[in-house]
């Protein structure tokens, strides 16, 4: 199966006749207004020759994570004028394992709630990226005159056509800087593989730091620490809760700022309320 990330809206791919003996493509349909955050419009794939082939696309859409503008995210379906539309990811996965697009169009007519939610990446480090010049359709086969030989062997492989450009296409990811096809790679790979978890969304975000930072107060007044050891344990308590929220909600340690500032707060004025209950104690003390 063959995943298509080149926009192809423009009118000079009219003349781009899609041949019937080719495997199945995905194409990447592009919408207006990404950038902006306003409503999505599709366009229609290769020039709008053939509005039915819309129906073997996908949007390619990959989204940051608003904390730190690193790419991890990707969702099954997307919102648009037209309806919900599957995104190049859930498509080009689904066709692979299906061995068709005849369901593409249909992926996310049942307007599932969970499809819209964002998912994370699973990246990989190992993945194969090959230049168009080094690869041969088999036409030098020994049946045609030739050797027989293909320099890659792409048959019953997922391969994602796309390009690799200097300024634009360009993702900051947890493993740097890549280009979006190879994100999409990423991506695709991890709904191939059973999909990955689904990113919280505000309010439960909330309740987990509320819940954790309730957790550090009930810890304190129950073991009724000494000062010494508020100041020795306090911090490495909050730095523990601070990266086990941080993997349970972004599935990465590098998010411990997002929790550790409240944490920290409370630890602050638990100490502090222990200074001044022991001050109020020992003045009555005295008494």
């Amino acid at each position: 199966m063959i995943g298509v990330d080149i926009d192809t809206s423009h009118p000079q791919f009219r003349d781009l006749k899609p041949d019937p003996g080719w495997p199945p493509v995905i194409w990447e349909r592009d919408v207006a207004n990404f950038a902006t955050g306003g409503e999505f419009e599709p366009a229609d794939v290769l020039g709008g020759q053939d509005p039915s082939l819309n129906r073997a696309s996908g949007i390619p859409a990959l989204l940051d994570d608003a904390e730190d503008r690193v790419t991890r995210l990707y969702t099954r379906c997307i919102a648009t004028k037209a309806g919900p539309e599957p995104s190049f990811v859930f498509a080009a996965a689904q066709a692979f394992r299906d061995g068709t697009t005849a369901r593409i169009a249909d992926l996310c007519r049942d307007n599932a709630p969970d499809r819209e939610q964002p998912s994370f990446i699973q990246y990989s480090t190992v993945w194969t990226s090959i230049p168009a010049a080094q690869v041969h359709l088999r036409s030098d086969t020994k049946e045609n005159g030739g050797q027989g030989q293909a320099i890659v062997e792409l048959k019953d492989k997922l391969v994602l056509l796309g390009g690799t450009y200097r300024d634009v296409d360009r993702h900051f990811t947890p493993l740097g800087t890549l280009p979006g096809v190879l994100v999409l790679a990423n991506a695709v790979q991890t709904e191939l593989n059973g999909g990955a978890a689904q990113a919280y969304p505000r309010w439960a975000l909330f309740l987990l730091e509320f819940g954790s930072g309730a957790v550090l107060v009930l810890i304190f007044q129950i073991w009724e620490l000494s000062l010494g050891r508020m100041l020795v344990l306090g911090p490495a308590m909050v730095l523990g809760l601070s990266l086990a929220l941080s993997m349970i909600a972004f599935h990465s340690w590098s998010r411990v700022t997002s929790f550790a500032p409240t944490l920290l707060a409370i630890l602050i004025f638990e100490i502090f309320e222990h200074v001044r209950h022991k001050s109020i104690f020992s003045v009555a003390h005295r008494d």
